[in-house]
């Protein structure tokens, strides 16, 4: 018994505006092919040698490096780390948790509550 083919869907350019675009981790959009080459170990090779296993990979025209999404999620983190990207750490900062050296306040708020004992938010 042959199994049913999938229905092949045809994908419109109003489709593609709603697609997700892949951003390697550097911020770039434009990439271009490469081939990683994985050594297969005698012990595990069919043929009882070792093989050499090529696959394709996308390299960020902008940093040089594999977008880490593709390592975790098409390749499940079996690419050297030496050839992927890697996010660099974001400092958040706001209101919030900067607190000046003329405010102060006894309720914890970093300077923002209403309270008629802590400071008022000078920018509201």
């Amino acid at each position: 018994m042959n199994p049913t083919p999938k229905p092949q869907i045809k994908i419109t350019p109003d489709m593609m505006k709603s697609f997700k675009t892949l951003t390697c981790d550097c911020g770039g959009m434009l990439f271009e092919p490469g081939v990683v080459v994985k050594k297969i170990s005698p012990l595990v090779s069919p043929t009882g040698n070792e093989e050499s296993y090529p696959f394709q990979v996308l390299i960020c025209k902008k940093c040089g490096l594999i977008p880490s999404e593709m390592n975790k999620n098409d390749f499940q983190g079996m690419l050297p780390d030496e050839v992927v990207a890697k996010k660099t750490p974001t400092l958040l900062l706001n209101s919030s948790n900067i607190k000046s050296s003329n405010q102060s306040s006894t309720c914890g708020c970093g300077g923002n509550c209403q309270k008629e004992d802590g400071p008022k938010d000078e920018l509201s």
